[in-house]
């Protein structure tokens, strides 16, 4: 199983991308920045950091209105 991790550099997401891999899950590390981007004020980078993920954790969830 595949697992999007969002904001996996910040304090909560690098300790849910270190329990996910020591469980046995590949996981796509996303960040803002990183290899794999994931910007919540950038529609475009959502469907690109989703591809080939079968759960997301989502680290942080802004106000959305």
């Amino acid at each position: 199983m595949t697992v999007l991790v969002t904001g996996a550099t910040g304090r909560v997401g690098r300790r849910v991308v270190e329990s996910a891999e020591a469980a046995g899950l590949t996981v796509r590390a996303a960040s803002r920045s990183g290899t794999v981007r994931f910007d919540w004020t950038d529609p475009s980078t959502w469907a690109g950091a989703l591809r080939g993920a079968d759960a997301a954790h989502l680290a942080y969830l802004p106000d959305v209105g």
